[in-house]
């Protein structure tokens, strides 16, 4: 088992896409956790 850098003849259409929204997506999650723990943070303030 391993990473594959060459994609078999058989498969139609390209990677980049998924990767890309993949990544787009993670980044999205990464920024709400980062606002939700900085406003959660502020409501907790005496």
């Amino acid at each position: 088992m391993g990473i594959r850098l060459k994609k078999p003849d058989d498969v139609a259409g390209a990677a980049w896409p998924a990767i890309a929204v993949g990544l787009f997506v993670a980044f999205g999650g990464v920024l709400f956790g980062y606002d939700t723990g900085t406003i959660s943070g502020i409501l907790a303030m005496p």
